[in-house]
């Protein structure tokens, strides 16, 4: 498959900024959606656009704007961080990724790609 337009959520995460590099140097053009803001270790090259994965019109927005051919989602609140606040681990893990896979198929992505955890919530 040749170079596509690709979309990473929650690249700021430990993920996202090792397949960031991979990408481009497969000669994919990448653009971010994290709510981090860029890191100075992010390649020049990356499209970085600052938003809240839980934030509905957001989503639809960058993905709508970058009209990618794949999405990598990534964007999580991890399984540590979720037990002290489960409400907001629902709305990122849960809606988040709704939001992704509606304006997915209302854009007209060919895939998305999700990652999930080997963690799981309680003792």
């Amino acid at each position: 498959m040749g170079a596509m337009k690709i979309l990473v959520t929650g690249a700021a995460g430990q993920v996202g900024t090792d397949l960031l590099p991979l990408l481009l140097e497969r000669g994919h053009d990448v653009s971010v959606f994290d709510i981090a803001p860029r890191p100075d270790t992010c390649p020049e090259q990356v499209t970085w656009v600052r938003g809240d994965i839980t934030g509905r019109p957001e989503v639809f927005d960058v993905v709508k704007e970058t009209s990618p051919d794949l999405i990598y989602h990534l964007a999580a609140i991890l399984s540590a961080r979720g037990e002290d606040v489960p409400h907001q681990a629902y709305r990122v893990n849960l809606d988040g990724t709704m939001n992704v896979l509606e304006a997915a198929r209302l854009f007209e992505t060919g895939q998305v790609f999700y990652a999930s955890t080997i963690a799981a919530f309680g003792p």
